[in-house]
């Protein structure tokens, strides 16, 4: 798939100094997953628990596409996304691109899942334009919709941010509405990966069928779902609740044994977590995967595998820090180390 974005990207960086991008990455005459990302440290950004930030990769490896303008956008809106200004937001949208020339439809959804219907059914004529008006979940969506109903064609997208997270756009550079509308009418886009997800509808307990979705960001397993689903009971609470989802998620400690196969190497062990980056920031905008690129053909895979120790509340928040600033050490933690270890590694991924 293709998504529109600003021109000026390169020049936008937040957390990239003007130095040299230095990173090693496993290879498979190296040990494959077995051997950790290794992060070359930016000497210009301030020491944090001894160690500077990492230097980060560059977000697209490719060079930039122009379609011009678009004649006609298809506005698909979650209108509860953030703090409910999905609607709003979305009628401020419309109003410029109208002014400028563009055709726009409208459409909202009315319940979990109903973007994916609403993408699927639209019919799409060349130069023309989705464009997703919500938070990360909206985009995964309404990318779902259209890769369901044929996985093969090339076709744009744009986001929106009017969500929560906004992780996506923020790795897109968009910060606000005003941006992604720009954005939209200089009509650059970006070839964009995707990572096909097969899992079963629903939390455990009330189970659904199984479903199949396409993840353009990240896909969690174990305390990162965890912690979402708490966060989601706390929606009143903006962003912050991610933060305290992750606090009460490391507070119930949970452990789960599962098997990890990624590129034909199997790991089965009490595992805390796994994260499939194929971007560089998660919820609240942690800079999870500072090796990660959007185009690259490839997935980072992180996995957290020592029990986290949360008897106290100072435990807790101990691993909350250690779970932030973990992408920014310039070698990922060992199995051993008496912090949460994380590993990460490439694998491949199919590019739309």
């Amino acid at each position: 798939m293709q998504i529109s974005y600003l021109h000026e990207f390169g020049l936008r960086r937040r957390f990239q100094a003007p130095i040299n991008r230095v990173m090693t990455m496993p290879t498979p005459t190296d040990g494959g997953f077995s051997s950790p990302l290794i992060f070359e440290e930016d000497m210009s950004t301030r020491r944090k628990k001894r160690v500077h930030r990492p230097v980060y990769a560059p977000v697209f490896t490719h060079p930039p596409s122009d379609a011009g303008q678009p004649d006609k956008v298809y506005l698909l809106v979650n209108p509860h996304s953030g703090k409910r200004r999905g609607r709003t937001i979305a009628q401020a949208v419309k109003t410029k691109l109208e002014a400028a020339g563009v055709a726009v439809d409208v459409s909202y959804s009315a319940y979990s899942g109903h973007l994916v219907t609403l993408s699927s059914s639209l019919v799409l004529n060349e130069g023309e334009l989705i464009v997703a008006v919500g938070g990360d979940g909206t985009l995964c969506e309404v990318i779902s919709g259209r890769m369901l109903l044929n996985p093969t064609r090339r076709e744009r997208f744009a986001i929106v941010p009017a969500g929560t997270g906004n992780s996506q756009a923020h790795d897109l550079r968009l910060s606000s509405p005003d941006e992604a509308v720009e954005a939209i009418l200089g009509g650059h886009h970006q070839a964009l990966d995707l990572a096909k997800v097969e899992l079963t509808e629903g939390l455990p307990g009330s189970e659904g069928d199984r479903i199949v979705r396409f993840s353009h960001n990240l896909v969690t397993w174990g305390l990162g779902v965890d912690s979402n689903i708490q966060a989601e009971k706390m929606r009143w609470m903006g962003p912050l609740r991610y933060d305290v989802g992750i606090l009460m998620a490391i507070l119930a400690n949970r452990k789960r044994s599962a098997t990890l196969t990624i590129d034909k190497e199997t790991h089965t062990e009490d595992f805390t977590l796994f994260l499939v980056q194929n971007s560089q920031t998660g919820g609240s905008l942690l800079p999870l995967a500072p090796g990660a690129s959007l185009d690259d053909g490839l997935m980072d895979i992180a996995r957290c595998s020592k029990p986290l120790a949360c008897s106290k509340a100072r435990d807790a928040m101990s691993s909350i820090r250690a779970l932030t600033t973990i992408a920014s050490q310039p070698s990922v933690l060992k199995p051993n180390s008496p912090r949460p270890s994380m590993s990460m590694a490439k694998t491949s991924a199919q590019r739309r």
